[in-house]
This record gives C-alpha cells, sequence and structure tokens, in this order.
C-alpha cells in the first residue's frame, strides 16, 4: 500500500502522471504545460472537463495554499473570468480538510461563475491505487501493485489520445521532431555496427598488406562485433584516432553502396508532416542524431524551406525550418569544412566534451526545445545516457510528461518468439516497467508491432491535422 508520507519523490510530476491517466481513461484527454497551448496560466487543461468538472478545467499543482500560493491561485480564477474556463481543479501537496473548507468559499467569491475543487493527497492516493503502472514511475513502494496490474496486461487505452495531442501541438506551431539512428537505417545507411566494421574494413585496407593481412570482411565483421567494448563510442575512439582523415572516413563508410535516389517510406512521411499548414509553421523544429543529409535531400526535393544548423554560429531566418544536427553534419556531396569535422561527435571523447559542457550549443538547444515545445522522439533505443540526461534535466525544471517516443514493442517480438504464457505475463511486466522508467523522464510511450507501422503513424498524423501535401509557394511560412 503507498505511503503518502513518503516525501522522496517530486509531487508535481506525480501528481500531473496521475491526473493525466484518469482523465485518458474517462475519455477527457488533458494536456500538460506547453502541449496544452495557451492554458491562462494553469499547469495543465483539460477541454471537456475532469471527472465531474464542466470543461474547460484549468489544472493547478501546489505545494500548499499558504500565502503566495494561495494568491496565485486567486490570480488564476480572476484571469479566468473571461469564460475561457468553467471550472478549476487544485491538487495540493500539503494541506487539511478545515484549510479546503476555509478556502474554496474564498476562491469562488473571487470568481463565482467558475466551479472549483480542491484535492488533498488522500484525494490522489485514490488515483494512484487505480494506476499503480503511474504511480511506481515515482513511488517505488507502489511497485507490487504495479507489477500485478502489469501481468493481468489492461489494454492500452492511451495512443489516440496521445496523437491527439501531437496534433494540437502542430496547429499550435509546437511539435519538435526528435529524429535517430532508426530513421537513417530505413533508408539503408549503416548501422552503428556496420559503421564500425566498414572503419575498421578501411583501417585494415590502409595499413596491412595484403598478402600479410587477407581481409575477409564476414570475419572481420563477426571479430569486432564479438571483441570490441561493448559501447561503439570507446571503439570510435580508435578509429578516430588512427585516421588523419577521420571525418572523410566516416562519410565514405556512412554512404558506402548507397544508391543515388533512396526509397524511405518514413523518410518521404516525415518530410511531408514538415511541409507547413497554411498561414502556420507545424513542424517548429527538427533535432537529427544523424551525420547524412537524406532528411534534407527530401526536404529540398518537396521544396520546404530548411536551415542546416551544425555549429553555435550558425542561424535561420523565421521562414526556414531549422534542423540541428546535434552529433554532426557530413553532406553526400561537396567538400567538408573545417566546422563539418569539428561538429563531428562521433567518439567517446567527442560526447565527454559535450557532456561537461552545461553551455555547448547543442545541450542548450535541446533542453530549450524540451522545455518550451511538445517533442516527438522516432528511431531511439532511449539507452544513451546522455539523451536521458537531457529529458531527465528538462522534467525537473517543466515537470510533465508531455513527449513522445514511437518505439518498436520488443518485448511482443520476445513472446511471439517464446510461445509461452509465463512468458507473456513478464513481458508485459518488463514493458510496464520500461514505460514508467520512460515516463519519469517526461516521455510518453507509443508503442508499434513493427517497423513498418511508424511511416503509418506519422502518415495518419499528417492526415488528420491536414497538413497539406503540396510544396509551400512564395508566400508560406517557409
Amino acid at each position: 500500500m503507498g505511503n503518502c508520507s513518503d516525501r522522496r519523490f517530486r509531487f508535481e510530476p506525480y501528481a500531473l502522471a496521475l491526473l493525466k491517466e484518469e482523465a485518458t481513461v474517462l475519455g477527457k484527454p488533458m494536456l500538460i504545460g506547453p502541449e496544452a497551448g495557451p492554458a491562462g496560466g494553469f499547469d495543465a487543461a483539460a477541454a471537456d472537463g475532469f471527472g465531474d468538472l464542466p470543461g474547460p478545467t484549468g489544472i493547478e499543482v501546489k505545494s500548499s495554499l499558504n500565502g503566495m500560493s494561495a494568491r496565485w491561485v486567486s490570480s488564476l480564477l480572476a484571469r479566468a473570468a473571461g469564460g475561457e474556463f468553467k471550472s478549476v481543479l487544485v491538487v495540493v501537496e500539503d494541506g487539511t480538510p478545515a484549510q479546503v473548507q476555509r478556502l474554496l468559499p474564498l476562491f469562488k467569491k473571487v470568481n463565482p461563475q467558475v466551479e472549483v475543487a480542491i484535492w488533498l493527497p488522500s484525494d490522489l492516493e485514490q488515483l494512484a491505487e487505480r494506476y499503480p503502472g503511474v504511480a511506481v514511475a515515482f513511488r517505488p513502494d507502489y511497485l507490487p501493485q504495479a507489477v500485478e496490474s502489469f501481468a493481468r496486461g489492461l489494454s492500452d487505452h492511451s495512443g489516440q489520445n496521445h496523437l491527439d495531442a501531437l496534433k494540437k501541438a502542430f496547429r499550435e506551431d509546437s511539435l519538435v521532431l526528435f529524429l535517430g539512428a532508426g530513421v537513417s537505417v530505413t533508408a539503408g545507411l549503416p548501422d552503428w555496427d556496420t559503421l564500425l566494421w566498414r572503419l575498421g574494413s578501411q583501417l585494415i585496407h590502409l595499413h596491412a598488406r595484403p598478402d600479410q593481412v587477407p581481409v575477409n570482411e564476414e570475419n572481420l565483421l563477426k571479430l569486432l562485433k564479438e571483441q570490441t567494448p561493448l559501447s561503439p563510442l570507446i571503439a570510435a575512439r580508435f578509429f578516430r584516432e588512427s585516421f588523419d582523415d577521420f571525418a572523410e572516413r566516416v562519410r565514405t563508410a556512412l554512404y558506402e553502396g548507397m544508391p543515388k535516389e533512396v526509397a524511405s517510406p518514413l523518410l518521404t512521411e516525415l518530410m511531408k508532416l514538415c511541409i507547413p499548414p497554411q498561414g502556420g509553421l507545424g513542424v517548429a523544429a527538427v533535432v537529427t542524431y544523424n551525420f547524412d543529409d537524406l532528411f534534407e535531400e527530401e526536404l529540398t526535393r518537396r521544396g520546404v524551406r530548411h536551415k542546416v544548423v551544425m555549429s553555435d554560429t550558425d542561424s535561420h531566418l523565421r521562414n526556414e525550418l531549422p534542423v540541428y544536427h546535434v552529433h554532426g553534419f557530413l553532406p553526400r556531396k561537396g567538400s567538408l569544412s573545417d566546422v563539418h569535422q569539428q561538429s563531428l561527435v562521433f567518439s567517446e571523447e567527442a560526447f565527454h566534451l559535450q557532456f561537461i559542457d552545461p553551455y555547448a550549443w547543442q545541450t542548450v538547444t535541446q533542453l530549450n526545445l524540451l522545455r518550451d515545445r511538445v517533442c516527438l522522439f522516432i528511431g531511439f533505443s532511449m539507452t544513451d545516457p546522455n539523451q536521458r540526461r537531457l529529458l531527465e534535466i528538462a522534467a525537473s525544471k517543466r515537470p510533465g510528461a508531455r513527449h513522445y517516443v514511437v518505439m518498436k514493442d520488443h518485448w511482443q517480438s520476445a513472446v511471439q518468439s517464446a510461445g509461452s504464457e509465463d512468458v507473456l505475463a513478464y513481458a508485459r511486466i518488463f514493458r510496464g516497467l520500461e514505460e514508467a522508467s520512460l515516463l519519469k523522464l517526461g516521455l510518453q510511450s507509443i508503442w508499434v508491432e513493427d517497423f513498418d507501422d511508424i511511416p503509418l503513424l506519422v502518415r495518419s498524423l499528417r492526415q488528420v491535422i491536414g497538413s497539406m501535401d503540396v510544396t509551400p509557394g512564395p508566400a508560406g511560412p517557409r
């Protein structure tokens, strides 16, 4: 049983996560912070109401209702006098029933037209008992109940609500795409293992005499996979120190065997999502962890104005979609400038330098977007420690799970290969725990059965949004 006196967790993200789950189950979606757009200063908003409260409902989470906090709630109620909100829910970490009875009449005097409810931790505890899979992300004491609920395989009711939230962010020009290696791999570019193997092959061919060291590509790949350090970044450091022209070598390995015209349904759908709707931006920015220019080639082909940002000296115009290459940029054609070479974050020491510099433009850019926008992650395994660090920092500064990650349901794949009821129960449990881990980082999970489903998901998002599949004209925003 959960213990409400346990204050080792942060109350605000805990409260918002439980409230959002309750709203989702009741079919009255709740949006948090920037996800909600203009929300009158409230922490969250539920357009269709919350519980018995009529909508739209403004939701505010406070540590207490003493002094300044009570005055702040009063100011929110006064600003709601224009009719934007019909009700307000205030959730308080430290409060008493007597305090609620004293403050409710005062709040109602501020704005008699708005219905006000105040929840104490005991009210929130009822939600935690109903949704232990959400509570466990912040309250380890809910682990037994969470494991039981995961094993039962409760139905996933959140998929459509996640898409609705993303659609709203698009309409309000607040959607940011984060693109990982999985996006480029779908277009035929190498994964990390293959890229390292190609660099290793180059190294052998460069320095070894063929009559002394015959190169068997298959055996070389097997050796590198089995014997190189567990982290590919450590292996990449060795290769960086072995080549004078490292950036050029990486580019050669990256595009080796790539056809002139690349066919990738996912890249195509992502590019179409970046075509701005009439009078708006839709997608506000793209952050890519990839070195390649395949996404930019798609944007150029469709006439979408964009600007590659790969250093702190790059800037973009308002009518240009910024594409932030936070790990560097290696275009397929043209010479590589000093900026191209210096921007490459490929090996262990480069990640260390970026990690220890809190003012690195890559860090500042990502934190600003995570704080102020709604972000959709595609092509990530979500195991990168540096990325998780940034998400955790952002979640601590602006609580509430309002970013989304598309993930292949690898747990379901394990079940299908095993064909065992026991494995099914275990898979449900560990998938639930993975969801809880991501939730604490501010991420909601959107699961797909297969990678081929991701382009369909992006397409459905674009079609429902109404983003026009046309090349924007000269008068467009970009």
